[in-house]
């Protein structure tokens, strides 16, 4: 899949994402207890996965999205008809956004000590390459 192609997936991905959070609430609660803070989880979460599959830079991704949980939930509050802010909800968004953190750091590449036999490799080749 081409990197452009990530993007607008991504992209898409952030709309959905703004589009749950800020329209008005439509239809009854669910009966199932806690959904709606499963929901949140997935929610951020999702949106830091999809962004990292798709190029985009996790840390300041992971801040912007750690500030719109506390704004989404402020402007639900404040401004929206049929919402109400809840600070749960926030800890919902904040956990999402940490699992996905957490599980990303945990599979990207780490540095780690060079490979004697590597260097030694190198600098053999290195030294052929200049005779």
């Amino acid at each position: 899949m081409s990197a452009r192609t990530r993007q607008v997936i991504f992209g898409l991905t952030v709309i959905a994402h703004l589009a749950a959070l800020y329209a008005p609430k439509a239809g009854a609660a669910s009966p199932v207890v806690g959904i709606d803070k499963v929901a949140h989880l997935v929610l951020f979460g999702g949106v830091l996965a999809v962004g990292a599959w798709a190029g985009v830079a996790v840390r300041p991704l992971a801040l912007a999205l750690l500030a719109n949980a506390v704004l989404s939930e402020l402007a639900q509050y404040l401004w929206l008809a049929r919402r109400s802010g809840d600070v749960w909800d926030a800890v919902a968004d904040a956990l999402g956004v940490l699992v996905v953190w957490l599980v990303l750091r945990r599979r990207r590449p780490r540095p780690g000590p060079p490979d004697p036999d590597s260097e030694t490799m190198a600098a053999r080749s290195a030294a052929r390459d200049a005779a």
